[in-house]
């Protein structure tokens, strides 16, 4: 389970809103943070310290997905389209393609900027270009905060939370889709093997909290990244502590 699957239930909340059709919520909505930072973790200024993130124009980053028992569930590649320098400021283009077991595919095209301290990208960025542009004549509203992600990090550090929230107004019915990300902390280092190689890593560990029509649900992820490379592997969790599904880095350059 991955990010590709959290862009199709997006997808899936938006359609099953405007068309008022029962909807039922399950635990891919709670790893749609996990797929972010595999595109937050791309976003590096050549003048920032952090190495953390591949800062190459063109870079393609490619990570699958996987259900609890290690049976693949899709794809997703995100690839740094542009670098641009605006004063004190570095600003990246993005564009990301997800792919479902059944070939089924959402796209998020978006920016992200560094200061020299930290990278920050808007949590708006979480729902695909097709959701945000189906509606069906109703009128949508999406606020985010942003992320931010210091390039320098250490075992004990405690990041900044996150906010989204989608509304969409559709005559007298409003629906509202509200996700919190808390508790974000750096829990320690770890070496990961993947199949592009070994990496030592940072694991960082947080909340992710989501109330869709006064439906409520908790979940946890785990998310290990590597100094120039960015996220090599991400685990997703219930409310229960069951492993419900897991990324890893399958190819980069």
């Amino acid at each position: 389970m991955d990010g590709l699957e959290i862009l199709l239930l997006q997808t899936e909340q938006t359609t099953w809103i405007m068309q008022e059709k029962p909807f039922h919520m399950n635990s891919k909505v709670l790893t749609i943070a996990a797929f972010f930072l595999v595109i937050v973790y791309m976003a590096k200024a050549q003048d920032c310290s952090s190495s953390f993130f591949p800062s190459k124009e063109g870079t393609r980053v490619e990570m699958t997905s996987y259900d609890k028992k290690g049976k693949e569930t899709g794809n997703s590649v995100t690839i740094l389209t542009s670098v641009r320098k605006d004063g004190s400021m570095t600003e990246y283009t993005l564009k990301s393609e997800t792919k479902d077991s059944k070939g089924k595919t959402n796209t998020i095209d978006f920016t992200a900027t560094c200061d020299g301290n930290n990278v920050a990208v808007s949590m708006k960025s979480f729902f695909p270009s097709e959701v945000q542009k189906s509606s069906d004549g109703g009128e949508m509203n999406i606020e985010g905060t942003n992320l931010n992600f210091p390039n320098s990090i250490s075992v004990g550090q405690k990041l900044n939370d996150g906010n989204v929230t989608m509304t969409i107004s559709v005559g007298p019915m409003t629906m509202k889709t509200v996700m919190n990300i808390v508790n974000r902390t750096v829990t320690g280092k770890e070496s990961i093997k993947t199949l592009t190689g070994t990496y030592d890593c940072y694991k960082i560990e947080y909340d992710v909290e989501t109330t869709m029509m006064n439906i409520k649900s908790k979940g946890k992820v785990r998310q290990w990244i590597a100094k120039e490379v960015g996220t090599v592997k991400s685990e997703n969790y219930n409310e229960k502590g069951d492993l419900m599904g897991y990324s890893q880095l399958t190819s980069i350059k």
